[in-house]
């Protein structure tokens, strides 16, 4: 009994670690809205929502805009005045 018991509770062991390791991997995608950055004149920048979803995790291309793909979308900054760091597409 105690031979096929141990096999057992290793298989059973492994396969939950597994998951437990594939779900913290999927958790650490994080879905933000893009935001780009438009020039209002005298030197002044103002950050636009796009409506769009990115993702602020590094896991490849930079972000960019539907309806302009040479415009990079941001994070949303500490102001309308701001943005943030780039934005990476969704996997």
């Amino acid at each position: 009994m105690k031979k096929i018991l141990f096999p057992v509770a290793l298989i059973v062991l492994g396969t939950g670690s597994a998951f437990a390791t594939m779900m913290a991997k999927e958790s650490k995608k994080a879905i933000v809205k893009g935001y780009r950055i438009v020039d209002v004149g005298g030197g002044q920048f103002e950050c636009q929502n796009t409506l769009q979803d990115c993702s602020n995790i590094a896991v490849g291309a930079f972000c960019q805009w539907t309806a302009d793909p040479n415009v990079e979308l941001h994070n949303a900054g500490a102001s309308e005045t701001m943005c943030g760091d780039n934005l990476y597409e969704l996997p």
